[in-house]
């Protein structure tokens, strides 16, 4: 198979060198050299008086962040736990009737 023309497959040719900017050449003036002396602590004096305290912060009213899908997931959730205790009581209902019925005509008997 003969080799393809396309530039992206040949290896032989190299990228040229990218050439390499100079530093830039100026001078530090004097002014801003650092300066030799030590650096000592600095105290307040009696004269300084202290900050005012802060000021309470004022209560804002934000608007309310409800989530509508989360409102709506619950009042789903809410609804089906409410039918299923439903149909509980009902089925429940449905077993004991006939238990009544027959304790009640078991326990004339005696």
């Amino acid at each position: 198979m003969p080799p393809k023309n396309d530039p992206a497959h040949r290896h032989s040719k190299q990228a040229p060198p990218t050439r390499r900017k100079a530093k830039p050449k100026f001078e530090v003036p004097a002014e801003t050299e650092i300066s030799a002396a030590p650096v000592a602590w600095a105290y307040r004096t009696d004269e300084v008086s202290a900050p005012p305290p802060p000021a309470a912060p004022r209560p804002t009213e934000e608007p309310s962040r409800t989530n509508p899908f989360l409102v709506a997931g619950m009042s789903v959730l809410l609804a089906g736990a409410a039918t299923a205790g439903f149909a509980s009581l009902v089925a429940l209902g449905l077993v004991a009737t006939p238990l009544g019925i027959a304790k009640g005509l078991l326990g004339r008997g005696n």
